[in-house]
């Protein structure tokens, strides 16, 4: 018995080198707490100590003799499947494992066996058919729908994605920013079916949404998930910014000049994307200065983000110094033409509508439908590979955006 297959022994009986108790069943058979073994189960675990003995012929005989006794007793069925597979009859081993599905097929280890063996035969819309059966019963058995996903490629959104996509998810953006990117206003909602999709991923996105319209959004992300699906949501974490906010003001306060410089950026974060009126807004012009101050600090909130545009800033010889209000000049002086640009400006998508921490994103998930919901650690999911699609984190493992909260919930 390897490791792709499952018995009901203990995982010490599973290795070869472990050593053999001659008594003391009730330590080696996986029986739940407080219930008495049964006989079947007793001798299932004599069969599975000859197993590890290498006595393959007397543990068929044993097993043979239990399903004689008891020929409802799946669990026999399950490892005579195994045995005979390991020894090369497939067709046997099919036969008594199908027997124990029929028996129980909301057995995970009996569905496990099954389906890799159907997987293993190539009978791909059968293996489908009782890994599917099973999750509709059971849809947060994650180890189920991620040999699902072995054959079945699921169907992963992110919304949203700007520039941060992978080939092998299905990226959406109100503008397409290249060839695997599909052009979508998602005022307009998620342009797939109820219950047509395995995960969706938005990272920064919701902050860009009115308040109003949040729920709304979510509830769609819903409507679309089947059961058992994963969304994951990432946000720029206001609990994160306010703690930071208030640590750089007590100590700007007293005089520490390095914390004043901190305080002036974590003012920006909190409030720039909020108010300004046109594109970079206050943020560029602090990213064009030359020495930055408190450098180190904003590239450590900001990450790879802030890094790369001040890098190309620099190449470019960008001037420093601030940039015009629009707002402030469309005052002075009245003129359609500024008010419609920043208008248009205010509608692009660039502005922050509304700010999240991890109670109120939590709510909004809970609210919408979703359960099971968890903050997570950016190089940490549910979604099976994650890091894989470089999404979070880079290709070095680095966060992308540091000042986040990540969290994600499930559809039951």
């Amino acid at each position: 018995i390897d490791d792709s297959w499952d018995c009901y022994a203990k995982q010490k009986l599973q290795k070869k080198d472990a050593p053999i108790q001659a008594s003391m069943h009730e330590e080696t058979l996986p029986i739940p707490t407080g219930k008495k073994q049964t006989p079947p189960d007793l001798i299932l675990d004599q069969a599975e100590r000859e197993l590890q003995k290498g006595n393959t012929g007397i543990a068929i005989q044993i097993l043979l003799k239990i399903i004689e006794k008891w020929p409802n007793y799946y669990l026999a069925y399950n490892d005579l499947g195994i045995i005979h597979w390991k020894s090369g009859d497939k067709k046997q081993a099919f036969e008594y494992l199908r027997h124990a599905y029929e028996l129980n097929p909301f057995d995970i280890k009996i569905v496990k066996n099954l389906g890799n063996m159907l997987i293993n035969l190539q009978e791909i819309k059968a293996a489908k058919n009782i890994l599917n059966h099973y999750l509709e019963r059971f849809p947060a058995e994650l180890t189920i729908r991620e040999l699902l996903y072995k054959i079945v490629k699921p169907v992963m959104l992110n919304l949203g994605c700007g520039r941060s996509y992978h080939q092998d998810w299905i990226n959406i953006d109100i503008q397409s920013s290249g060839p695997n990117v599909i052009a979508h206003n998602l005022f307009h909602g998620i342009p797939y079916p109820d219950d047509s999709v395995d995960i969706i991923y938005h990272s920064h996105v919701l902050e860009h949404m009115p308040k109003k319209f949040a729920p709304v959004f979510m509830k769609e992300c819903f409507r679309v998930l089947k059961k058992g699906g994963i969304i994951r949501v990432v946000i720029p974490d206001l609990e994160q910014i306010v703690r930071e906010y208030l640590n750089s003001l007590e100590n700007a306060i007293k005089g520490d000049e390095e914390a004043a410089n901190r305080y002036e950026w974590i003012m920006l974060e909190m409030y720039d994307q909020t108010v300004r009126n046109q594109s970079g807004g206050a943020m560029l012009d602090y990213w064009k200065q030359n020495p930055m101050p408190a450098e180190s600090y904003v590239f450590y909130r900001c990450g790879r983000e802030a890094l790369d545009a001040v890098t190309y800033i620099r190449k470019q010889n960008l001037p420093s110094g601030q940039t015009p209000d629009i707002f402030v000049q469309a005052m002075q002086n009245p003129n359609d033409q500024l008010l419609m640009q920043m208008a248009r400006f205010r509608m692009s998508g660039e502005i922050h509508h509304w700010m999240y921490d991890r109670y109120s994103l939590g709510f909004l998930l809970k609210q919408a439908g979703f359960s099971d919901i968890n903050q997570c650690k950016a190089n940490m999911s549910k979604i099976s590979d994650f890091n894989t699609y470089t999404l979070d984190t880079d290709e070095t493992g680095k966060i992308r955006k540091p000042d986040s909260l990540f969290m994600e919930a499930r559809k039951f």
